[in-house]
């Protein structure tokens, strides 16, 4: 009877747990689920950008980190032909990023981005670093940007008024910016540094003064990830800018999914075969 008993706690034990497995939500960290957090952003009133934009000492969002296995994910998704970093809010209310619509920073800083930077400058070798990456492919080099570039524009951010910050946020004709986007293939490249546990995605200010991002790869030991001339094993690490922000550069949403409602011809594996 006992034994009876305790294989009956067991199993239900087991069915519950599984429950539990197959219920539980994707990991999102500490923000809300995406779609809401994009959703808010659209919808957020202009008297608020700017509060977004600080922490609750009025300090400014310097840089937002993501986890290796977060690009990662991002890049197994083999028909997005970029890495998209789309504008949220989060449960504070605070500007975020989400890699292609789905997984957050882990964690955000505030005030100066460039002192670790700087600190990097004399190791620096500029002329080597851009012809060592002449080798990459051309949709990876043109988001490569050197050392004092990054700087220059991180800094522009920084010291940047309270109404440039604000019209950062919005595209030339007025609209809301939505994301920054690079070609897939430069994160690839990024990514072949072993070394590269997460990365490190800045708020800069381009020389429109529109909104860019530097991304800048970290080790596990949170150091950022810059050439050292003193340093062969450094090589490949790079500077990633040049995003394009949406709009008006978007990504067209995927085509529905085939049915018989709008396929006149087979239906297979999601594609629409045959018929007009």
């Amino acid at each position: 009877m006992r034994v009876k008993l305790f294989l009956s706690v067991c199993i239900a034990s087991f069915i519950a747990v599984g429950f539990v497995f197959v219920d539980k939500e994707p990991d999102y960290g500490a923000f809300k689920q995406p779609s809401s957090a994009i959703e808010e952003w659209t919808s957020l009133e202009e008297g608020d950008l700017l509060t977004s934009l600080q922490s609750e000492k009025g300090a400014f969002l310097s840089h937002i980190n993501f986890d290796r296995s977060q690009i990662e994910a991002a890049l197994a998704e083999e028909d997005m032909p970029i890495v998209e970093f789309v504008l949220g809010i989060d449960e504070a209310g605070s500007l975020t990023f989400f890699v292609n619509s789905q997984f957050n920073g882990s964690d955000k800083t505030y005030n100066s981005g460039t002192t670790e930077l700087k600190s990097k400058m004399r190791q620096f070798d500029k002329e080597s670093y851009y012809k060592r990456n002449e080798q990459l492919p051309k949709k990876s080099r043109e988001h490569i940007i050197d050392l004092d570039a990054a700087i220059e524009m991180i800094e522009r951010w920084e010291k940047s008024g309270d109404s440039e910050k604000i019209g950062a946020l919005v595209t030339d004709n007025g609209e809301r910016l939505l994301s920054l986007s690079y070609n897939r293939e430069v994160f690839e490249s990024l990514l072949k540094v072993k070394a590269v546990s997460s990365v490190s995605v800045f708020t800069a200010l381009n020389e429109d003064n529109d909104l860019t991002l530097v991304s800048i790869g970290r080790d596990v030991n949170g150091n950022v990830l810059v050439p050292d001339k003193t340093e062969p094993k450094t090589k490949g690490y790079l500077m990633l800018d040049f995003a394009r922000p949406c709009p008006p550069t978007c990504v067209p949403p995927p085509p529905p999914p085939c049915t018989s409602t709008n396929c006149s011809g087979t239906c297979i594996d999601g594609a629409c075969i045959g018929g007009d």
